[in-house]
């Protein structure tokens, strides 16, 4: 029997002629095995049970991320310690370095920035001994900032800045004279700018820079004004 075609119809597997003389059983049987067409068992399509799957578009690597630095942070200002001799506190209390107060008269006096804060000013009786005036003096010239403060009231502060050299250290010899700002030429300059009060416990110290015994000239002097706040002596004006 001859293998039907791809597409064409089942053809009687006898001919004519040949089933005239066969049983009716044989030729039923012989035109029930004709169908639609089908593919032989060796050309069956191929199917595929891989599952297809997207493309990925190639992407190009990851550039290699690096751990970015840490910051430092801000390192505070180093100030030089003053030497052991200067007075220098732990903080600058307000008890003892209050705010000061404006002048009356802005910009007319250049001996000081500010007049004291009369809080907490004591009576300074006769004013300070020679010797707390040479080694206020002294600390005043020392060129270390937070020592030239720890002596000074807030009112003489923004005049410290620009003299931070180191000056000369006076000597005992050196103090010509202590007494009250209120017998001093001083004291109607002091009563306008401050006020009574600040005139009243205002005490003056002269020193000549020098050997002034040997023909120094007065116009050489230093006048230093001082107070005293709860038991410290402070410097507030300087001329």
């Amino acid at each position: 029997m001859r293998r039907p075609q791809r597409g064409s119809a089942c053809r009687s597997p006898c001919s004519p002629r040949l089933c005239r003389g066969m049983p009716a059983i044989l030729v039923l049987v012989a035109l029930a095995g004709c169908g639609p067409s089908t593919l032989p068992s060796d050309e069956s399509p191929h199917v595929s049970t891989r599952t297809p799957t997207a493309t990925s578009a190639v992407r190009p690597p990851s550039p290699t991320v690096l751990p970015s630095a840490t910051p430092s942070p801000p390192q505070p200002a180093v100030i030089a310690s003053p030497p052991s001799p200067w007075y220098v506190p732990t903080a600058f209390v307000e008890s003892i370095y209050p705010s000061p107060v404006p002048l009356s008269l802005d910009g007319a006096w250049p001996a000081t920035a500010a007049c004291p804060n009369e809080e907490g000013l004591e009576d300074p009786g006769y004013g300070p001994v020679v010797e707390t005036v040479i080694d206020m003096v002294a600390q005043l010239n020392s060129g270390y900032l937070l020592a030239m403060r720890a002596i000074t009231d807030p009112a003489y502060w923004p005049l410290l800045e620009p003299f931070t050299t180191p000056g000369p250290s006076p000597e005992m010899s050196w103090v010509l004279s202590i007494l009250p700002a209120s017998e001093s030429t001083y004291a109607g300059l002091i009563r306008s700018q401050c006020g009574e009060t600040i005139l009243n416990v205002t005490r003056l110290a002269v020193i000549c820079p020098g050997p002034c015994a040997n023909g120094g000239s007065e116009s050489l002097n230093t006048v230093y004004f001082f107070v005293v706040r709860r038991g410290h002596w402070l410097i507030w004006a300087v001329d």
